[in-house]
């Protein structure tokens, strides 16, 4: 990292103006933790909020997904460069990566790939940014039809042009700024275990923050569900309720969370009498045949392979410009062999 930083001069911004916000302090165990969208950041800041005493909780399953977001984490926000550096220089400081293919395929299945009205103002910029120059272009109601590739042409057209930059889409090392912060850690999610059990025994946390795939999963399908009943009434004036329960429940399948033999009861689509609890019944059954299924949880490399490979090539040469940094920085391959040396899958998740 260090010789890529120092080689390519990957440098020349001040923390006081970019990323103050993704820096989170926990003074009571001398951290410092830089929170990178889509690279579990809802989970570390959950640890974060209990070790550091701003909630008293014992399990981070205890706090709800988005309650791991409320602001209760000082940042770097407000404070000038002379404090900034104190801090920096006293406390320990880490930050997790990610594949840069794979973070920004889960952006797309988060955000865009399913209905949610929050980022149907996203899903129409996307729209009219693929028209752009087409007169008789008009702006679409709600935009469901956005493919993996109009969403990789309009984080590469934004990043170009320096417009509507969305955390959740642009390089870590602009949110982190590596080169310039001498981090202690810097985990990987692919080592995501093995990093984050080395970072408790550090710091010396609590036995009862611990790591529980099974219970990440069971986390996970209970955000799932209760953001999307959250969202109903704003999904509803785009496509029918059940349409929308479709688009979701596929989302956990492309997460390996559920196989892909599992298909979402029809009921769901044909009726309208069920609620929240029912959807969500229905979803952690699927889970615990699914858990028995080894297969599933490569049901999520599949669909980033299927999704990366529909990506024409000029567009793809673009991408990897802008995203250099984080690939050589963090020691990715951008030519990864596992998503560009495979035979071209049959197309299944995205038909």
């Amino acid at each position: 990292m260090i010789q890529a930083c120092r080689e390519n001069r990957y440098n020349g911004r001040t923390l006081v103006k970019v990323g103050a916000i993704n820096f989170s302090i926990d003074r009571k165990n001398g951290l410092i933790y830089c929170d990178i969208p889509k690279v579990a950041s809802t989970f570390w800041k959950r640890v974060l909020q209990i070790v550091s005493g701003k909630r008293q909780k014992n399990d981070v399953f205890d706090i709800p997904a988005w309650a791991a977001h409320a602001g209760l984490l000082e940042t770097f926000q407000n404070k000038g460069f002379d404090e900034i550096h104190e801090l920096l220089s006293i406390s320990t400081k880490f930050m997790f990566v990610r594949e840069p293919y794979s973070r920004l395929f889960s952006g797309y299945i988060d955000k865009i790939f399913t209905p949610r009205p929050a980022y149907m103002g996203t899903r129409i910029k996307i729209k009219n940014f693929g028209m752009r120059g087409n007169e008789t272009k008009v702006t679409p109601d709600c935009a469901l039809d956005i493919t993996f590739t109009d969403f990789v042409v309009y984080v590469v057209g934004t990043l170009e042009e320096n417009t509507d930059r969305n955390a959740h889409f642009v390089p870590m090392y602009d949110m982190c700024r590596p080169c310039e912060v001498q981090f202690d850690i810097i985990g990987k999610m692919e080592t995501f275990n093995e990093d984050a059990t080395y970072i408790f025994k550090k710091k010396g946390f609590p036995a009862s923050i611990q790591l529980d795939d099974q219970r990440n999963d069971l986390d996970s399908i209970t955000d799932i569900v209760d953001s999307t009943f959250a969202e109903k009434e704003g999904m509803e004036k785009c496509l029918p309720f059940g349409k929308a329960l479709e688009y979701v429940w596929k989302k956990a399948v492309i997460r390996g969370i559920l196989s892909k033999e599992e298909s979402m009861p029809k009921r769901f689509i044909d009726q309208s009498n069920f609620t929240r609890e029912d959807f969500k019944k229905a979803m952690m059954d699927a889970y615990h045949r699914s858990s028995k299924n080894p297969d599933r949880v490569n049901n999520r490399k599949e669909a980033l392979v299927e999704a990366m490979r529909s990506v024409p090539k000029d567009v793809l040469q673009k991408y990897q410009k802008l995203f250099r940094p984080d690939f050589e920085i963090f020691g990715y391959d951008m030519e990864e062999p596992q998503i560009f040396q495979v035979p071209p899958p049959k197309p299944f998740y995205f038909v």
